[in-house]
């Protein structure tokens, strides 16, 4: 491969300018020129208003090493040297079974990359993070800018890919690492949404909105290969073996614990069913009647504080008694939720909703306060329905 730099054009120049460029810098045929690819980009305003872009680009060429030599010859290869591309290698793992997943400690840049690498090659690694996921750090920043209150492990400083994440920095493209780790980060961040550009680009930048894109798309990446990633944990003690003082494990702490409990509690006391399954937290949900599970899957529905519920059939399986429950809970949470309920049981819709609409064959036929629906209503084939003339 042929890395040429220094080559200049003017910034409004078309690809086919920077390929035409590269053959004459070559003096070589159009042909013989394989493919190129953009190593570096800059710009040169020293000359204004006629602006440049400077470029290294490394070249495939038929009969390189010959390329090279009569350039020499000529004097014209002061530009133009022999390149060998050093992707980078991770290191060879060792042939012994690990005894236990390796821990990776805080998801800032070296965290999060660590764990992505580790994920990538098998490792399965388990990351801790004291702060917040980058969707939960977000919604922290906006309300500590409307509101002032600063949630200590959730800000611009702290939390899911570190400081870095809302502060645009510029990336390093580094020519001469001589391993090509750098160059394999700019690569994860393509593949993980960033923008190609910032390969060759001097002194590029991501930007804060697709640099939390990309931080959770590699977040989705390490789970999707076996990892796990423990937000709101907080490392407290690393434990040593008493004569070598080999790290032999960590302690750590839930930082949410008691919040979820007390979140747990109140969503199962809210359906009626924590008396029923306080003792039993931990069991699978299956030794549950059919009522029960259907009240359980509404717990869990609240615990995300909805705005809205949506449910599809809620009591199409079950027996009347427990039909009746889940009615008198729905008619309960209706007070504070906004419930909307897909049912083909009519009597069920009359008597807990407050307006209905129906539709056929995906069509809105009508929309209206329940009770005026049920006694008076607009359209023939809301009648004909609601009187059982078919469907």
């Amino acid at each position: 491969m042929l890395r040429i730099s220094q080559l200049k054009l003017p910034v409004t120049h078309t690809e086919e300018d920077l390929k035409k460029k590269i053959v004459h810098t070559l003096m070589c045929r159009t042909e013989a020129v394989q493919s190129y690819e953009i190593i570096k980009q800059s710009l040169d305003a020293r000359k204004k208003p006629e602006l440049f872009y400077v470029y290294t680009v490394d070249v495939k060429a038929d009969n390189e090493k010959q390329l090279l030599k009569m350039l020499t010859r000529k004097k014209r290869a002061g530009n133009v040297q022999l390149h060998e591309a050093m992707p980078y290698v991770f290191p060879a793992g060792g042939n012994e079974k690990l005894k236990s997943r390796p821990v990776v400690v805080g998801c800032g840049p070296a965290g999060l990359f660590c764990a992505y690498f580790l994920a990538e090659y098998g490792y399965q690694p388990v990351l801790l993070e004291q702060g917040a996921p980058v969707e939960e750090r977000q919604k922290d920043v906006e309300e500590f800018w409307k509101t002032g209150v600063l949630k200590p492990d959730s800000n611009v400083q702290f939390g899911e890919g570190g400081a870095g994440t809302f502060s645009d920095g510029k990336l390093n493209t580094l020519i001469k690492d001589p391993v090509g780790r750098n160059r394999k980060v700019l690569e994860i961040f393509v593949g993980n949404g960033a923008p190609k550009d910032i390969l060759y680009v001097n002194k590029p930048h991501i930007g804060t909105d697709i640099l939390r894109t990309v931080i959770r798309n590699m977040r989705e990446k390490i789970l999707v290969w076996g990892g796990e990633i423990h937000f709101h944990t907080q490392m407290t003690e690393v434990l040593f073996t008493e004569n070598t003082r080999r790290i032999r494990g960590i302690i750590y702490e839930d930082l949410l614990k008691k919040e979820k409990e007390e979140i747990v509690e109140t969503c199962l006391t809210n359906v009626g069913l924590w008396n029923e399954v306080k003792d039993a937290l931990f069991k699978k949900g299956t030794f549950l009647s059919g009522g029960q599970q259907q009240r359980l899957c509404i717990a869990r529905a609240l615990a995300l504080k909805p705005e809205v519920l949506l449910m599809d059939e809620p009591t199409s399986a079950l027996d009347p008694i427990a039909t009746n429950r889940i009615e008198e809970l729905l008619l309960e949470l209706k007070k504070e939720f906004t419930i909307i309920i897909v049912t083909h049981n009519m009597s069920q819709a009359a008597r807990i909703s407050d307006y209905s609409m129906f539709m056929y064959l995906g069509e809105l036929i009508e929309y209206d306060k329940t009770r005026i629906m049920f006694t008076n209503p607009r359209d023939k084939r809301t009648e004909e329905y609601l009187t059982g003339q078919f469907g």
